[in-house]
């Protein structure tokens, strides 16, 4: 029994050390807008955005680019490029819709909502 205990701790502690944290900022210096990606052994991976002082939460899912995506895309990065979709929600039941093209682990986006938008990378 204790075998079987140390075994499955020793296999949550593999997972867990697989997982990295990136910061979501925006690429203008005056915008209330800051979020993190944390990458988990698979996916989905967890997503947190913080927009003018309320905080959204979702899921980060990676899918084959774009035909669009694609073709801005040269050869040697295309089996890198994916994009992620997501809708995140906040505890008061608001919701903002999020897009980002990803290459390895960095990412360009924006995510709109109330009639703005707001553009986020992550580094």
């Amino acid at each position: 029994m204790k075998k079987n205990i140390l075994i499955a701790a020793g296999i949550a502690l593999g997972l867990s050390a697989c997982s990295s944290t990136g910061t979501l900022q925006s690429p203008r210096s005056n915008a209330k807008v800051s979020g993190t990606v944390t990458r988990g052994f698979i996916e989905p991976h967890r997503v947190e955005v913080s927009l003018d002082g309320k905080t959204y939460r979702g899921e980060w899912r990676t899918g084959d680019p774009s035909k669009e995506q694609i073709a801005a895309t040269t050869y040697p990065h295309l089996k890198h490029v994916k994009q992620v979709q997501s809708t995140l929600k906040a505890d008061d039941g608001s919701t903002v819709d999020c897009r980002w093209l990803t290459h390895g682990y960095t990412a360009e986006g924006a995510c709109s909502g109330n009639g703005r938008e707001y553009l986020l990378v992550l580094k």
